[in-house]
């Protein structure tokens, strides 16, 4: 059973070091300011370390998991509309053969301020199911994501060029990524408020017609409008 003195030096030190951080503050002494700095901190990691059970720490873990790192940040305002289900459909490759892949993000169940996100459940080479998170934010009206993965595989990096202005049926971009068969590429990517296929599983996309439909509708949203890697030739300069 804990008492007072197991915590009472952790307290002492967390005063003497914001006492430390204050005095450096005022006098501009940036030696105070560092050293009391590290003392409080070290205070405070020590002092919750003590009332802490296990659950606690791994909730404050997780908490801490989600704040930390250089995420991309938007006005919350401006996310609050895109809180909510979305339907995802990329490229990729499995054992040789291009397919159309359909998931399902989940955007609503994390408020996290100033960024998305989501939970997606991914087929893997076998079929077998893996779970991701998916983080993004706007650039403007452009939407950026990216998958958290461990750290044996490449982030997958989705851009949505026009996701924030006017909100189309099909919003159409690309995706930069691994495949399952290690096939590093450049892929088609079409994200929707609904689901635009006339199979509801998620997964690989093998009816043709939607197939047909997938193509058609990344090409005239997307291929149609942007010019790709344009090859630049030698040419002399107007005198």
């Amino acid at each position: 059973m804990r008492t007072f003195l197991d915590y009472f030096w952790w307290l002492l030190a967390g005063l003497a070091g914001f006492g430390w951080t204050l005095a450096g503050v005022k006098s501009n002494d940036i030696i105070w300011s560092t050293f009391g700095s590290a003392l409080l901190g070290a205070s405070i990691g020590g002092f919750v370390t003590k009332i802490t059970t296990a659950k606690d720490k791994k909730e404050i873990s997780s908490i801490l998991d989600e704040i930390k790192g250089p995420y991309l940040r938007s006005e919350d305002e401006q996310l609050q509309p895109y809180r909510r289900k979305w339907h995802l459909y990329n490229v990729t490759r499995k054992k040789g053969q291009y397919v159309w892949r359909y998931r399902i993000i989940d955007f609503s169940n994390h408020l996290s301020v100033g960024e998305l996100i989501g939970n997606v459940e991914t087929p893997g080479l076998n079929n077998e199911k893996h779970k991701y998170i998916i983080r993004g934010a706007f650039r403007g009206a452009k939407l950026v994501l990216f998958s958290k993965v461990d750290g044996k595989e490449p982030h997958e990096l989705y851009v949505i060029p026009l996701m924030g202005g006017v909100q189309f049926e099909h919003n159409t971009g690309i995706v930069i990524y691994r495949t399952w068969d290690h096939t590093d590429g450049i892929f088609p990517v079409i994200i929707s408020p609904e689901n635009i296929l006339s199979s509801r599983k998620a997964g690989d996309v093998v009816k043709e017609n939607d197939i047909n439909y997938l193509n058609t509708t990344w090409r005239e949203n997307f291929d149609q409008k942007y010019e790709f890697f344009p090859e630049v030739k030698p040419y002399k300069a107007p005198e």
